[in-house]
């Protein structure tokens, strides 16, 4: 199973770009991560920027399609399960760009999503989740970390949003 986080420059794949990817293997530890300059026909909305910490003139990322052959690599025959916090938000992005680069669209039959295991493991009473201010459930990857007792090193970095959604998958197992 591999572990995915993005940062985008938005909410549509179709229009914003992935600004960075974080992958690790489940079972080895293995990671991938890259930064990625966008092409100039997508935009990257102000707030996206803002929120991942993207600067054009300091950024540094490799160009897309050499980010879409490195995750393709990466993945290249490991198990055909792909996780992550609202991985169908992940994935969208990823196809995307798999598409937009001319690769061949990876087979991901199966997709794992730690906000649904979390759910389920708080509605089994294994998991207390915190509340937001509406009282709904948060079941983002903040609020599962800290029901699980771990220390996030971060927020919107993909490649430490993947590990610790990752670690997260684990100790939920262990419940």
């Amino acid at each position: 199973m591999i572990i995915i986080d993005t940062e985008t420059g938005g909410l549509s794949a179709n229009e914003n770009p992935i600004l960075s990817i974080g992958a690790v293997d489940f079972v080895t530890g293995e990671e991938f991560s890259c930064r990625i300059t966008p092409t100039p026909r997508l935009r990257v909305d102000a707030r996206a920027a803002e929120i991942n910490g993207y600067n054009p003139g300091t950024w540094g990322g490799i160009p897309e399609h050499e980010a879409a052959s490195g995750l393709l690599a990466f993945a290249a025959g490991r198990d055909e399960i792909i996780a992550g916090a609202n991985i169908r938000f992940d994935v969208g992005f990823l196809t995307a760009l798999i598409t937009r680069t001319g690769y061949r669209k990876p087979f991901w039959p199966r997709m794992v999503d730690l906000q649904s295991l979390a759910l389920n493991a708080h509605h089994a009473g294994k998991l207390t989740l915190p509340r937001k201010e509406n009282g709904q459930l948060s079941f983002s990857v903040s609020a599962v970390c800290e029901a699980l007792g771990i220390d996030r090193q971060g927020e919107h970095d993909a490649l430490q949003d993947a590990r610790e959604t990752a670690e997260c998958m684990r100790r939920i197992n262990r419940l």
